[in-house]
């Protein structure tokens, strides 16, 4: 005898899967913008002294890392959300197909947003070792994105 899956309870499960990606993203569009803050305060610091212009530029450097690795953490927040539009793709309701494409093309739009964030700053870095490991990890997650997001668009049958 097979078990019949309790819908109500299925998608609560995967509604509250959203709402709590949901919640990350707008955490970390908030994080995003103290970043770029950051990133502002740091070219604002004196450099009248030979170690005033050392601690600015160490400054600097640190607040761009912290701007590449809140972007990094949106690329694999969306990442994770292509798994909840895989789900419906595959097991949702026919007519919620428009609903999954939509959220499908938000994801893949925001995790390219946020590789574009890394991209930007991490050309301001060209020779630290730690900005272009975050580069790489950002063009792997990209690549990895375009996977998911192709596979589930080709699995919207509207």
């Amino acid at each position: 005898m097979t078990k019949k899956i309790d819908q109500n309870a299925y998608f609560s499960d995967w509604a509250e899967k959203g709402q709590n990606l949901s919640d990350q993203l707008l955490f970390l569009v908030d994080e995003d913008t103290i970043s770029f803050n950051l990133i502002m305060e740091a070219f604002q610091l004196p450099k009248n002294s030979e170690t005033e212009a050392l601690q600015r530029k160490e400054a600097i450097v640190n607040a761009t890392l912290y701007a590449m690795e809140i972007p990094l953490q949106v690329m694999q927040a969306c990442l994770n959300g292509f798994e909840i539009c895989l789900e419906m793709a595959e097991h949702g309701m026919a007519s919620s197909a428009s609903d999954v494409g939509v959220g499908n093309l938000m994801l893949w739009a925001g995790l390219q947003g946020a590789h574009l964030n890394v991209k930007i700053n991490a050309q301001s870095l060209p020779q630290n070792e730690k900005a272009q490991s975050l580069l790489q990890r950002a063009n792997q997650l990209a690549d990895l994105g375009f996977v998911a997001f192709t596979n589930i668009q080709s699995k919207i049958k509207v």
